[in-house]
């Protein structure tokens, strides 16, 4: 399939494109706070809930495995409805699944409930991991794309280190107060979402944001029989996602001895044009997460250990600066974007 694009269609940023990316931040930051919240207090989650290490890690699987789940369907929503839909359904999910860690109910049932609200948020980050540079490309020109997904990727290491706040307060109160903020937070944000997300701007910001993708078939046999897409995903996609789950459990790894990003989706959507965003995004995210998991699962096995989890961050780490070094890179959007660009400035 060939792409078209209207060189005459007059480009146009607007101001709203600050407060979507901060809503759609702010709920990557929080997916990722509820995705992390129990591995940086595992000697006390033990306690309070009578967990094992296995349990620990499993917390982060419920999710995992909901976003597995999600994933493919959310590619085809963001694909073909937009992403205020994807976006309506990413905060819902969310809300619920905080509601249910949040219900003032006895640790047994809490048992029950926690993997269930745990899930549900796994559910709702498969917008996140497609949403990047969808939202990129969709409401920010050439010069603002790179920097609109590094906040929108930054947002989730803040949650990340956000949970470790909790381990500053008595546990029972800490938790409770954690996951009724979390509540609060997902349904004010849910609301926020329903008022104003618009799909897209009356006027494309870039020419490339104006261009024709390929079909959702079409551009996934596309990606996956391009090495470069291969290429990207073993030197960043892989390593990020190991080494995303081995700091999250560093609580249970580094406990036995007494102690308490990069831009790859933005170069891949570049490398890749005219595949759209959305197959891009959401296959590369479904390679992390599926990584992710992977790793996790093997820490259930009896007496394995866990100095394991620190070779391979490095085996996986040093194996992907190798692969980094040897990929030739092309700007496919940036060739056709900057002209324009360039043409309009001197008219101003």
């Amino acid at each position: 399939m060939t792409t078209e694009s209207s060189p005459e269609t007059e480009l146009q940023v607007y101001g709203v494109r600050w407060y979507l990316l901060s809503v759609v931040s702010l709920n990557c930051c929080l997916q990722t706070a509820v995705w992390a919240e129990f591995p940086p207090i595992a000697q006390s989650a033990k306690l309070v809930y009578d967990w094992s290490d296995s349990d620990i890690n499993m917390s982060l699987n419920y999710g995992n495995i909901g976003t597995i789940v999600l994933l493919p369907p959310m590619i085809w929503i963001v694909f073909t409805k937009g992403m205020r839909t994807a976006v309506i359904l990413s905060t819902f999910l969310m809300a619920a699944g905080t509601a249910l860690k949040a219900l003032p109910v006895g640790n047994d049932l809490n048992s029950w409930l926690i993997p269930i609200g745990l899930f549900l948020n796994g559910c709702a980050y498969a917008m996140t991991a497609v949403g990047a540079t969808v939202l990129s490309e969709t409401w920010f020109p050439p010069s603002q794309r790179a920097t609109a997904t590094v906040i929108y990727i930054i947002s989730a290491a803040a949650g990340g280190a956000l949970v470790f706040i909790v381990d500053s307060y008595e546990v029972h109160e800490g938790l409770k107060v954690l996951n009724v903020t979390e509540c609060s937070i997902s349904v004010l944000l849910f609301i926020s979402v329903i008022l104003h997300f618009p799909n897209k701007p009356p006027q494309p910001p870039s020419v490339t944001a104006n261009t024709q993708r390929l079909g959702l078939v079409e551009g996934f046999k596309t990606a996956l029989r391009q090495w470069r897409f291969w290429h990207l995903a073993l030197c960043c996609a892989i390593p990020a996602s190991v080494f995303s789950a081995w700091i999250t459990t560093t609580e249970v790894v580094l406990h036995p001895f007494g102690i308490s990003q990069p831009l790859y989706y933005e170069i891949a959507c570049e490398n890749l044009f005219p595949v759209s965003e959305a197959v891009i995004s959401g296959l590369l995210g479904f390679l992390n997460i599926v990584s992710n998991t992977l790793f996790l699962l093997v820490t259930i096995i009896p007496n394995i250990g866990t100095m394991w989890l620190n070779w391979a961050v490095f085996v996986t780490s040093l194996l992907s600066v190798v692969v980094l070094y040897l990929f030739k890179e092309e700007y496919r959007r940036m060739d056709i974007d900057l002209p324009v660009s360039q043409s309009e400035d001197s008219k101003l």
